[in-house]
């Protein structure tokens, strides 16, 4: 199929208007090794660090004069200003890969809790002053809570980690979607976490949070504490 690509790069729910050409995962190893008084040496084996992501983009300023670029494109100016809010604000967010064949049929996704380590653009004038990018990711660990409640006596312990932990205010009782949405960018946007998507996808009978249309109207849930 000609300019088909089955791969969908999401950062905080932004599609990027091109699928990069290749993607670099790194795992480091953190096992360590002792010398020891008679000259032997032991291992220390321990759990792989926080794994590293990164890949290089583009931003074309034309892209629908692109067979490969995906709907709904915007200018390159959008992307770097939505990438740069992420930095700068030392937010984490989602990593998704979406992976299906030719057919449309859904293979396994990547999604990885992540902030951003390095971001860099360059603008070139032979390639139409399109702009190209690198940007590098870094795993965040996702951290668990206990709450302990004591009642007549009785104690019980919730545990949670902080992507199941949601607020809402001055969330509409609808959202019509726009061009460019997501449900995870919705539930970033209104519950201040974008894991919100499953109540919304529960409460509007959605099966694929990915294969939603603009101008559906969407009920929204009032809904505080955990997920």
């Amino acid at each position: 199929m000609a300019g088909y690509t089955g791969y969908d790069f999401y950062l905080d729910g932004v599609l990027l208007p091109v699928t990069p050409s290749s993607l670099t995962i790194k795992t480091p190893g953190q096992s360590t090794t002792f010398d020891v008084i008679n000259y032997s040496e032991i291992s220390e084996l321990k759990s792989p660090g926080l794994r590293e992501i990164s890949f290089e983009f583009s931003l074309p300023n034309n892209p629908e004069n692109l067979p490969f670029a995906k709907s709904g494109a915007q200018p390159p100016r959008y992307y770097i200003e939505k990438i740069e809010q992420l930095n700068h604000g030392k937010r984490t967010f989602q990593f998704i890969i979406n992976r299906k064949t030719p057919q449309g049929v859904r293979l396994d996704d990547t999604n990885i809790t992540v902030s951003i380590w390095d971001f860099q653009t360059k603008e070139d004038a032979e390639d139409g002053n399109d702009f190209k990018a690198s940007i590098v990711l870094k795993e965040f660990p996702k951290h668990t809570t206990q709450f302990i409640t004591v009642t007549n006596g009785t104690t019980s312990v919730k545990k949670t980690t902080d992507d199941n932990r949601w607020a809402t205010t001055g969330v509409p009782k609808t959202y019509t979607i726009k061009t460019g949405d997501t449900l995870y960018n919705i539930g970033r946007t209104y519950y201040n976490n974008g894991n919100a998507w499953k109540k919304i996808a529960q409460m509007n009978g959605i099966t694929d949070q990915y294969n939603i249309k603009v101008g559906t109207v969407l009920s929204m849930p009032e809904y505080f504490g955990v997920l």
